[in-house]
């Protein structure tokens, strides 16, 4: 494969394997998220865009160096990474807002995950 073939995503439309990143942001990723920069006074992502529920409007604002880190280190987790609170960090990956997900686990739509343990 050329290099000029191959686009920045990881993306070969020459090409059926998919290359996902691991650090990707999905919903703030995709077409339902509007992404602007500014570097004043230093420099910022900011994702504005919609809950999945349509609930409320965010804008989530992110630092340029952090949001590198995170796209760019493997072993970066999101916790680790963005300086965010938890909800707006939630937002950027699954689109959903913490009312919303609230709302779900009490109307049994998602399964909380249990664990279990075993004593020998």
């Amino acid at each position: 494969m050329n290099i000029e073939n191959k686009y920045i995503d990881g993306y070969d439309p020459k090409s059926n394997l998919i290359e996902l990143k691991a650090n990707a942001l999905p919903y703030a990723d995709g077409p339902h998220v509007k992404v602007t920069e500014t570097y004043d006074p230093e420099h910022y992502y900011h994702f504005k865009g919609v809950c999945h529920m349509g609930c409320k409007t965010f804008h989530v604002r992110v630092l340029g160096g952090e949001l590198f880190m995170y796209r760019n280190t493997p072993t970066a987790t999101i916790q680790s990474a963005l300086s965010n609170k938890q909800s707006d960090r939630e937002w950027l990956k699954n689109g959903f807002c913490e009312d919303c997900w609230e709302a779900l686990e009490k109307k049994k739509w998602i399964k909380p995950p249990t664990t279990t343990t075993t004593r020998d």
